[in-house]
């Protein structure tokens, strides 16, 4: 039993726990977002969403990238967007994504 991998599943089940978490990495499946565009599509506070995306960074399973004073968000592991289809299939079985 590899410990070290089951830490990394710890870590990533701790970033979904949270609405606001999975409602970012939610908007992160579209790509990577500022900062900004974050707050604006999950419907929080400047701090709030500093403290979500430093748990989720800290977690690993964000990364992040400065441009200028933007700071921009993307999923570490394309894989966790595997795992939200999963809990979409079982909890919104009837919800249809729309295709921009």
């Amino acid at each position: 039993m590899d410990m070290s991998k089951i830490e990394q599943a710890t870590q990533c089940l701790k970033a979904l726990s949270n609405p606001v978490r999975l409602a970012i990495l939610c908007v992160l499946k579209d790509g990577e977002q500022s900062v900004q565009a974050l707050e604006l599509a999950v419907g929080t506070s400047q701090s709030n969403m500093s403290t979500h995306l430093g748990n989720m960074r800290d977690k690993g399973v964000l990364v992040a990238r400065r441009e200028g004073t933007q700071v921009f968000y993307r999923v570490k592991d394309e894989r966790m967007f595997q795992l939200l289809q999963l809990l979409q299939d079982i909890y919104c079985p009837d919800y249809e994504v729309k295709e921009s």
